[in-house]
């Protein structure tokens, strides 16, 4: 009898195991670039990314960050100010969000502890930086591995309201990072 009842909890554990690395995505709220915006900028900016990585090559670079100056501008105004605002509602719920990495904080190699999540690729390198409300801060208590920075990949974890900056960029939002993965549509 003692045998049965462990075998039955054993079975129950490494079923409750399985179950919750496959729903680990479902603890995340699933957010597109577009959500990061208050609703009236979202509103009033027609170029606007819809989905999720749906526009990630250099045509929207360069449409949303016309190179009429160093740092770009978006209706005549500079670029990184051009939509600031962030989402009040986002601050500290669990999230999942796809984009591109920009290393801040690495060892030269393919580990990464900070690094800004940007909706397109060459953000920050080749383009001037996303407006602020288009860039999330992430920060991991350990060293994770992406594979490159012309890779997509999808990050989950806390988001804050809290704004952050250096050289490269500044962001309306941050992110303590539970998990970086591919992007697989």
């Amino acid at each position: 009898m003692k045998q049965l009842r462990a075998y039955i909890l054993s079975m129950l554990a490494i079923a409750l195991l399985s179950a919750c690395s496959d729903a680990d995505d479902s603890l995340y709220r699933e957010l597109e670039w577009s959500d990061l915006k208050p609703i009236d900028e979202a509103a009033q900016d027609e170029r606007s990314m819809q989905g999720s990585l749906e526009i990630v090559d250099d045509w929207y670079a360069d449409d949303y960050a016309s190179s009429s100056g160093l740092g770009g501008t978006y209706d005549g105004t500079p670029l990184q100010a051009a939509s600031s605002g962030f989402v009040a509602e986002l601050d500290q719920i669990s999230a999942r969000v796809p984009g591109f990495v920009v290393p801040v904080e690495f060892d030269g190699e393919s580990l990464v502890t900070e690094f800004f999540l940007v909706p397109y690729f060459g953000a920050c390198f080749h383009k001037p930086p996303p407006p602020p409300n288009q860039t999330i801060y992430v920060v991991s208590s350990k060293p994770v591995e992406y594979s490159s920075i012309y890779d997509p990949v999808w990050v989950a974890g806390v988001i804050t309201t809290e704004q952050t900056g250096n050289d490269i960029a500044t962001a309306a939002y941050t992110m303590d990072l539970h998990k970086l993965v591919p992007f697989d549509e």
